[in-house]
């Protein structure tokens, strides 16, 4: 390591420090649809460069807007790999019978749970998958929609 790397090096260090001794309390916003937002600091995934801010820590409801109406489901199958949801990854939403065209839902489609992309065709409601392969779903009797996704945690290979 070069002695202008290792001053570099000293210098982030130090900043590390500074940064542990006075954490970060950020202040809160909302997003577009009225969600309350955490303003995380920024870290650059092309040039390396500072972190703006610090690290803060992390309160895991806000980061995934749960509220006391939230639910979390593990996806199984790959019918909305389109919409980057895939096998295994975590959706969260809320639980609300209304949900808008376009929303991804949690429904009951004739008595069967899915997680599909909800659209209006003649006026009625269908079920769309994100996924070529997979078949989009009419309901014969009945689709009731359970809740509206907002948040997908998937992890990184």
């Amino acid at each position: 390591m070069g002695v202008n790397r290792q001053m570099d090096r000293t210098k982030i260090d130090n900043k590390a420090e500074d940064r542990a001794k006075h954490p970060v309390q950020p202040e809160r916003g909302l997003d577009a649809s009225g969600a309350e937002l955490i303003p995380l600091p920024t870290i650059s995934a092309g040039w390396p460069e500072g972190v703006d801010g610090g690290c803060v820590a992390l309160d895991a409801a806000a980061v995934l807007r749960a509220k006391w109406r939230s639910f979390a489901l593990r996806v199984q199958g790959d019918s909305m790999i389109g919409a980057n949801i895939f096998d295994g990854d975590i959706v969260i939403g809320d639980y609300t019978a209304e949900a808008r065209p376009g929303a991804i839902v949690v429904a009951l489609i004739d008595g069967e749970s899915a997680l599909k992309r909800l659209v209006m065709r003649r006026g009625k409601p269908h079920l769309v998958s994100e996924n070529p392969n997979n078949p989009d779903l009419a309901p014969l009797s009945e689709l009731v929609v359970q809740g509206v996704a907002h948040t997908v945690v998937h992890r990184l290979q």
